[in-house]
């Protein structure tokens, strides 16, 4: 049995180059993992809680419930104060009523009897009416069967005259509101009064009106024996059977009945608005409580909220505005958490495309190397995603250069290590292989085994022998090479076979892939460029398109290195004015002088 062919020394360097290029992209995954969950932590920590742990925010001021019962209170004493005005005045008019009825009343009735008994029981009325019937009478002017009074008449007259006498004498001692009765002849200067032996009456009013015939006098009274009184006073006419004034009827009464019920309603209305306030204040604190518990609630909710737990649910299911505003906070806190998810998401997508870039920037050439008799330039124009493009120009050990272009499938970060291990890959095996196709193939090995379902490397490869001016050219699944010649002013596409690395582990990608050779003449330029060159939109979103860009460098491809790669720059720049740039725009050139 053949004993096992030993790895060559040179395979054995690029495995262990591998290997550590995997050790390395392992930790920086490791790391780039765990500074995004510690930023996440800290973002999440920083930006969703509002309150620390024991921090609260406190009122100022009255709460809602106090000021509620507040409200309440203050719009209850205002209606008991409208109440009690609206009842006193309703009393007091009443009362005014009814001791004007009452005067009325005791006036008409003291000027009710015949006038001739007031005569005959005062003899008060000389002069009167009667005075002068009965002297016509006496002279004949009068003619009558009889006396005018017979004695019958007389009889009943004195029952009358006792009647009516008993009558005011018990209508001032049956009511403490009678103050005193006086009879007077029309001009009062006779006076007989019932309730008092004075001379004269001692009240001090004036007239407020005038209600069924009775002049009605507002004012005091002065009693024999006492201090002055409010009292009103009511006039009424005494008048004959012929309807002539014979005398005047004064009744005074006292307003102490009404100051005395007055007080007593004004008492009542107070003890009532009391009762009524106390009573209002103590149901609005009660339903100020239940009205407010639910808004209490919701405070509590929100400051949970606010403490950073963006999954809590508040705990007010009531339909109203209170409801409506929980529903509110429970949608905001979900749109808070929402917004910090996607927070986080930006944070980890920024850091990614900052490691994405630092990877990138890590694998362009700082500058490209001089070779004698030819001019070597590029450009990059990254897109709006970090992609996976990137090119290389060195030198190989035997001192013929190397110049590479490669597009790794997807973008972001999985693009950049892609590509940052194709060309760490690459530059391992240059070091070691003399074939454009066979350091491609070594790549190829090394890097299959590690790359996921989907992922792929596409690589144009050349190596420039300089004295010759011949060019090996593989290509691995990239777009062809772009020839301009010189001479003829033309563009040619170097197709060549080949299959984009990481689709096949080695057989089939050995068999596809092999090296063609072109020779250069004076004049002569190549670009390798890679896809998203030609995927470049207007305004109008027509793409560029190979054709077009094979146009701008026959047109162009006669001027220097510098110029040509500065005038496509500002070329592609002016199409896409007002257009896209979706991916990349990566290309090398490399043109043969004279």
């Amino acid at each position: 049995m053949a004993a096992p062919k030993k790895p060559h020394r040179e395979e054995s360097s690029v495995l262990a180059r591998k290997h550590a290029l995997k050790d390395r992209v392992s930790a920086t995954q490791v790391l780039s993992a765990a500074e995004m969950r510690a930023q996440k932590g800290r973002r999440a920590g920083e930006s969703s809680v509002i309150l620390r742990e024991g921090e609260r925010i406190r009122r100022a001021g009255l709460g809602v419930s106090v000021k509620f019962a507040l409200a309440i209170s203050v719009a209850i004493a205002v209606f008991m104060l409208l109440f009690g005005i609206v009842i006193y005045n309703n009393v007091k008019g009443s009362l005014n009523d009814e001791i004007d009825a009452a005067g009325i009343l005791a006036a008409k009735a003291v000027a009710t009897p015949e006038f001739f008994i007031w005569n005959e029981f005062h003899g008060a009325f000389e002069g009167t009416t009667y005075a002068r019937y009965q002297r016509e009478i006496a002279a004949g002017e009068r003619k009558i069967a009889a006396d005018y009074l017979t004695e019958d008449e007389t009889r009943r007259a004195n029952e009358i005259r006792q009647y009516n006498r008993s009558l005011l004498e018990n209508l001032i001692k049956g009511t403490d509101r009678l103050l005193d009765v006086l009879i007077s002849n029309q001009d009062r200067t006779k006076i007989e009064r019932l309730a008092s032996g004075r001379s004269r009456l001692e009240f001090d009013g004036r007239q407020v009106g005038e209600r069924n015939g009775v002049a009605i006098e507002y004012g005091t009274y002065t009693p024999p024996d006492g201090e002055p009184l409010r009292a009103r006073s009511f006039v009424a006419s005494i008048r004959d059977r012929f309807g002539g004034v014979e005398g005047k009827a004064t009744v005074v009464l006292s307003e102490a009945s009404i100051q005395e019920n007055l007080a007593r309603v004004r008492t009542q209305v107070l003890v009532l608005a009391i009762v009524f306030i106390a009573l209002g204040v103590g149901v609005s604190f009660l339903m100020g409580g239940r009205i407010t518990s639910p808004i209490t609630a919701l405070t509590q909710d929100v400051e949970v909220i606010a403490r950073g737990n963006l999954d809590h649910h508040p705990r007010v299911i009531t339909k109203d505005e209170i409801g409506v505003l929980a529903r509110t906070v429970e949608r905001m806190a979900r749109s808070l958490k929402e917004a910090q998810e996607a927070e986080v998401e930006h944070q980890r997508q920024k850091h990614q495309l900052q490691v994405a870039l630092e990877i990138q920037a890590s694998l362009f050439p700082e500058k490209l190397p001089e070779v004698a008799g030819y001019e070597t330039a590029s450009h990059y124009l990254p897109g709006p995603e970090v992609g996976g493009d990137y090119y290389d120009v060195f030198l190989l050990p035997d001192g013929r250069p190397f110049v590479m272009v490669a597009s790794a499938s997807g973008k972001g970060i999985p693009a950049a290590m892609l590509t940052a291990m194709a060309r760490s890959f690459t530059t391992a095996v240059a070091e070691r292989e003399s074939s454009a196709s066979n350091i491609l193939k070594v790549v190829n090995r090394l890097l299959s085994p590690d790359l996921r379902r989907g992922m792929y490397v596409t690589a144009l490869a050349c190596i420039l022998e300089p004295q010759s001016g011949k060019l090996i050219v593989a290509n691995a699944g990239h777009n062809p090479l772009i020839l301009f010649s010189g001479r003829e002013k033309k563009v040619q596409a170097i197709h060549s076979d080949g299959i984009a690395l990481g689709f096949d582990k080695g057989p089939v990608f050995d068999r596809s892939l092999r090296d063609l050779e072109i020779n250069l003449e004076a004049g002569d330029r190549i670009v390798l460029c890679t896809p998203g060159v030609f995927g470049i939109t207007n305004h109008e979103g027509k793409e560029l398109g190979e054709e077009n860009f094979y146009r701008l460098v026959a047109r162009e491809g006669a001027k220097d290195s510098a110029a040509f790669v500065n005038l496509m720059h500002h070329l592609l720049e002016k199409y896409t004015e007002g257009g896209m740039v979706e991916s990349d725009i990566t290309f090398v050139t490399l043109k043969r002088l004279a």
